[in-house]
């Protein structure tokens, strides 16, 4: 069998992509604007429930705001931590692979 031969995109298709970036990164910057406005009007309480069902949820989020808060983990948490991280990892690389093959 052949190669497939690589076509390479036009001035148009690469400035169209450009745009799309562009306008991405717009909506979030408004989204992240709207969302610190609306978090400046929340109570201390309020803030606190968001924050906690955020990281109970989101593994990420988590690990963000510990790093943030500069927390001191034991040992324990750690490796677990790496655990979860090196799980994530392998899901990624399987999806990358499947989605390549």
């Amino acid at each position: 069998m052949g190669r497939e031969r690589y076509i390479p995109l036009t001035d148009a298709e690469l400035r169209r992509m450009e745009e799309e970036v562009l306008a991405k990164k717009k909506l979030v910057e408004i989204r992240q604007a709207l969302i610190a406005k609306t978090l400046q009007s929340q109570r201390k309480e309020s803030l606190l429930r968001i924050l906690t069902k955020l990281c109970g949820e989101n593994i990420h989020a988590r690990w963000m705001v510990e790093a943030e808060m500069g927390m001191m983990k034991p040992v324990e948490l750690v490796l677990h931590d790496l655990r979860e991280a090196i799980q994530l990892a392998v899901v990624v690389h399987r999806q990358v692979e499947f989605t390549a093959s």
